[in-house]
């Protein structure tokens, strides 16, 4: 891609002659269009999108120092605004921000666009495709999000804040499910949410972080609809487990997970770290060697804590399996046990009802490998372990 600002008497004064030629090919070379095409043909000089301009062969100005941003117009179920080096440029597919003159630090501004609180903003403000799963996020929907204003940091909030990020910008960006568990992105968004609640910085992050996901998952599940649906119909030579899977889902909704039962909790946290395990049924030990152990696949996992708090941890991965890092629960044991207790509950409730309705919608004796196809399906959906549910 060419990509000017001078005119042509600043070109012929740098004796850029081949730069000059080739502008004067675009001049009077026809180009022209298949029949049925999209593309617009005949001189490029003589286009009506070009004609309007000053100087026809010249675009306006754009920022391309530090600082800026990529906005992505389609999103699916990761969030990300990438930034962009210096002097780089982007073709018109995407969208792009510059942070505003007056930024101290204008690294700042990449790490308030990538915050999980500006994702959910994206999630509430964005438009819906019609099945598709595709979140759109263009200009009009883009100036409706309500970000952290990064031109009120002080120079040292700005460098904190930027330092936290730039563990998250070194590595890919993750399914928002993924993401949402790893250590570097938990403590940025906690900075975060520290410097926009203060003392109520826990709770909110929890309901972020759990609104995120719910919505980023409801959305996708909606992708086996539209346009692939239609394409896997055309080729479908077997079952296809995928739709009822998603319409299961959606009549019973997104298993239950320990932590929509923490707000309700008013007392102290401890926290416990869940080292990384292998994908495995996690339960609590109960030989006098292991109690009150951890155990993942028949290993210990955890070892130093009381039962209540060593079942809170089996809960967390038995709807989270591969869950690693930081989590939170009540300090005082009886507490952590009935919390635990209320998830068990909705858990067993939620899985009577999913199966019920694998059921229902495959009711026949012959239809038995079938419905545990869509219990499969399903289960690889919310990211549960194989088995968990619908074994026939």
């Amino acid at each position: 891609m060419l990509y000017l600002n001078q005119t042509l008497d600043e070109l012929e004064e740098l004796r850029l002659a081949h730069t000059l030629s080739y502008i004067k090919y675009g001049e009077v070379q026809d180009f022209p269009a298949k029949e049925g095409s999209r593309r617009a043909g005949g001189v490029p000089a003589e286009r009506p999108q070009v004609r309007v301009r000053p100087i026809w062969f010249q675009l306006p100005r754009i920022p391309t120092g530090p600082g800026r941003i990529c906005w992505l117009k389609g999103r699916g179920d990761r969030h990300y605004a990438p930034t962009l080096a210096s002097d780089i440029l982007i073709p018109d597919n995407f969208l792009f921000s510059a942070p505003p003159d007056s930024m101290s630090v204008p690294e700042s501004f990449a790490a308030v666009a990538n915050l999980s609180w500006t994702n959910l903003m994206a999630e509430v403000y964005g438009r819906r495709g019609g099945g598709d799963g595709v979140l759109h996020t263009y200009i009009r929907e883009l100036s409706q999000i309500p970000l952290v204003d990064p031109t009120l940091f002080t120079r040292t909030q700005a460098e904190d804040l930027v330092a936290l990020f730039s563990s998250v910008a070194s590595r890919p960006a993750l399914s928002t499910d993924e993401e949402l568990r790893q250590p570097d992105r938990q403590a940025l968004d906690s900075w975060a949410m520290k410097y926009m609640f203060g003392d109520n910085a826990e709770a909110a992050g929890r309901t972020v972080e759990r609104a995120l996901r719910d919505l980023v998952m409801e959305r996708t599940q909606r992708t086996v609809s539209g346009r692939e649906q239609q394409q896997k119909a055309v080729r479908r030579t077997g079952f296809d487990p995928a739709p009822l899977a998603a319409r299961v889902l959606m009549d019973c909704g997104v298993h239950p997970k320990l932590d929509d039962f923490l707000p309700e909790y008013l007392g102290p946290l401890m926290e416990v770290q869940v080292p990384a395990h292998t994908d495995a049924p996690a339960k609590l030990g109960d030989s006098l060697i292991d109690q009150s152990h951890v155990l993942v696949g028949g290993e210990a996992l955890i070892t130093h804590l009381d039962e209540g708090h060593a079942a809170a941890v089996v809960a967390v991965l038995t709807a989270s399996p591969k869950f690693t890092g930081v989590m939170q629960v009540p300090l005082d044991e009886s507490a952590a046990r009935e919390i635990v207790n209320q998830w068990s509950r909705r858990w067993h409730q939620w899985k009577r009802e999913t199966e019920q309705a694998i059921k229902e919608v495959l009711p026949k004796a012959t239809q038995a490998q079938r419905r545990v196809m869509v219990a499969r399906e399903l289960e690889e959906r919310v990211g549960l372990l194989p088995r968990t549910l619908l074994v026939e």
